[in-house]
């Protein structure tokens, strides 16, 4: 499990709860968990990706269960966060990563692609976090953080369903800020390019349409990257777990941008 280098475990005694978690940034945000000393239920549509997962934790010597469910319905949602409390007792972390990305050029979206996008990335966001939050706020409070992108700061003109979710993610996290402060804090992180499984599929497209290869595309968008390559899912983990953490005990509502400083908003 990646988090080795950590001096403390931060988390010993703490329950977290993560969505998307079978592959790329939630899978990196649970195993650096996992190493923070969090006991884990991991939520994913991918059941047998998310037991690899699971499987990975505890061979690592970490605590993990798998609660898989789709998050565009908030009933199995609501179940799977039921589940979870029952299996490990309290949750105090949660963090909301379950998302999907589609590059269609603006003029050509239908709207079932845009009702997936959403359904998706931002009602399935919200009603996780609602869950959490009503838990945390019955009991003894907690933390927790949305996965949004800097996508939610710019437009892509081959992704506006995308970036449309992202930007309301990062709305919805700044009015849970405010009716659940003090006892619950929330933040978003904005990831930039990412190396996942997405990334090679978005260039697959984009190259097709400019008539280039997919590495050609990924080389283009690194070579604008000022920290000189691309990022790892353990990039945005760390900054994760700085939100979860004590040491952002007065810091509620923000989206910071993990981008290598592709943008500065």
């Amino acid at each position: 499990m990646r988090g080795g280098d950590m001096g403390r475990r931060l988390f010993e005694g703490r329950n977290a709860f993560v969505t998307g978690a079978a592959n790329g940034i939630g899978r990196g945000v649970a195993l650096r968990l996992a190493s923070a000393g969090a006991a884990l239920a991991l939520n994913d549509i991918d059941a047998s990706a998310l037991d690899a997962v699971v499987g990975e934790i505890r061979d690592g010597g970490g605590h993990a269960v798998a609660f898989p469910a789709d998050v565009s319905s908030p009933a199995a949602v609501r179940a799977a966060v039921g589940e979870a409390i029952d299996a490990l007792g309290p949750l105090t972390l949660g963090v909301t990563s379950a998302g999907i990305v589609e590059i269609v050029p603006a003029l050509e979206l239908t709207e079932q692609a845009w009702d997936r996008m959403l359904g998706i990335n931002l009602k399935g966001t919200f009603f996780t976090l609602q869950a959490l939050a009503r838990h945390m706020m019955a009991g003894h409070g907690g933390r927790l953080v949305a996965i949004a992108s800097i996508g939610a700061k710019r437009g892509r003109a081959d992704a506006v369903d995308y970036t449309a979710s992202k930007a309301a993610v990062v709305s919805v996290v700044q009015s849970l800020a405010m009716a659940l402060a003090p006892k619950v804090q929330i933040n978003a992180v904005c990831p930039g390019i990412v190396d996942t499984a997405m990334t090679p599929k978005i260039h697959e497209a984009r190259a097709a349409r400019a008539g280039i290869t997919p590495q050609e595309s990924i080389d283009a968008l690194v070579a604008t990257i000022p920290m000189g390559r691309i990022q790892t899912p353990d990039d945005v983990a760390r900054s994760v777990q700085h939100f979860l953490s004590e040491e952002a005990d007065y810091v509620t509502g923000q989206a910071l941008n993990v981008d290598g400083g592709l943008i500065f908003h």
